[in-house]
């Protein structure tokens, strides 16, 4: 059965997938962003983890929050380049200079960036009980993204596959609630430099002010230039402890920046014991958000993914998938051989299309049952132009 999207395939997108219903604006002069949180409560809450942060063990971590008014939240602006586009910038430039500094210039930014997240991570700990979380609602957002696919590409799932499915929901709820999700992925971090500057849609002219700054300044500017996170929206959800770390570390653009032990992604030993069981489990969630909703877009939302997601490869995370988690769990690999089945079948059928299918492609379907236009905020929502 070929690929197919339907009008409640798109609304399924929309309800639990589609990132560009949330707006943003500058004002005073670009120097206050304005985030609509949806609630009160959800823009009161980023405002005390803001508050919590802002200057954690003496170093400026996120944006000073200003206030909150009804559902939007008022931040001081952030000027520069998100840590994904430097670090692209820096893997380009290495393949065409081959001397080793851009590639140093990475290392040394995602060391920091390391450092920075176990005091992120200790200090939401710590402060947990202030956060009003909830577990991390797997099942649902998993089941939902995992059905989605399978229905547009025409596949079938089996009760073994879907009781898998259930069972790893208990086994994370049991197990892998453990700290605030910080949604440590390089896109929500900032570079800041005064000739670093966040374009809405990245051009080559900005992979030249990374060249620039390799050319003019000495090594030792990656060890100092400025770093802000930003969006502190997951913190709603507990997650387990290596979460985050493999956001940040096993992201398509940093795969391999340490090394695929459990002991390697539990970044504060004294918060827990590292669990490779429990590891392969966050391995899970994590690649299938990342790719599942890519991949999602590519198939339901094709312009926003040629504008979001121009850079990723939603296959990357289904292709690694199974070989990472058999490395460093063979026992859960076994466990839950029909759940990674079903992931492998939904990865294997879109890297392999039919001519139909890359018609279907070729359509828009958000747009087409719901007449949005392209106009999206991103690539990067905090640009100034």
């Amino acid at each position: 059965m070929g690929w197919r999207v339907t009008r409640d395939d798109a609304n399924k997108f929309r309800q639990g997938l589609w990132k560009d219903e949330r707006t943003f604006e500058r004002i005073s002069d670009g120097c206050i962003f304005v985030k609509d949180c949806f609630t009160f409560e959800a823009a009161q809450r980023e405002f005390n983890v803001l508050q919590l942060l802002r200057a954690l063990n003496g170093e400026f971590i996120c944006p000073e929050p200003l206030r909150v008014e009804a559902s939007k939240l008022f931040i001081a602006a952030v000027d520069g380049m998100r840590l994904f586009e430097v670090l692209w910038c820096l893997d380009k430039l290495e393949r065409q200079r081959r001397d080793g500094v851009a590639a140093a210039a990475k290392v040394t930014l995602l060391g920091r960036q390391r450092q920075r997240l176990a005091r992120i991570q200790m200090a939401l700990l710590e402060h947990r009980q202030y956060l009003a979380t909830v577990p991390y609602p797997l099942e649902d957002k998993l089941e939902t993204l995992l059905l989605l696919l399978t229905h547009v590409f025409g596949l079938s799932v089996s009760n073994g596959e879907r009781e898998a499915l259930r069972e790893f929901g208990d086994y994370w709820m049991q197990s892998c609630s453990q700290i605030p999700f910080r949604d440590a992925t390089p896109k929500n971090t900032f570079v800041v430099h005064p000739r670093l500057k966040a374009s809405s849609r990245f051009t080559l002219s900005d992979m030249e002010a990374v060249g620039l700054l390799i050319d003019s300044e000495a090594p030792t500017i990656w060890n100092s230039v400025g770093l802000m996170d930003i969006d502190f929206t997951s913190v709603e959800h507990d997650t387990s402890l290596e979460d985050d770390p493999i956001s940040l570390h096993f992201h398509e653009l940093t795969y391999g920046s340490c090394p695929l032990e459990a002991t390697s992604l539990l970044l504060v030993p004294s918060m827990a014991r590292s669990d490779s069981y429990r590891t392969a489990a966050t391995l899970v969630v994590r690649y299938l958000r990342f790719g599942g909703r890519k991949l999602a877009y590519k198939v339901i939302n094709s312009q926003g993914f040629e504008i979001r997601f121009r850079f990723d490869d939603p296959l990357f995370y289904f292709k690694k998938l199974g070989p990472m988690v058999e490395d460093i769990s063979p026992q859960f690999h076994a466990d839950f051989a029909p759940l990674l089945n079903w992931i492998d079948r939904i990865g294997t059928t879109a890297a392999t299309p039919t001519q139909a299918d890359r018609e279907l492609l070729q359509v828009d379907h958000f747009r087409k049952f719901f007449g949005h236009g392209a106009d999206y905020w991103q690539e990067c929502p905090v640009a100034y132009d």
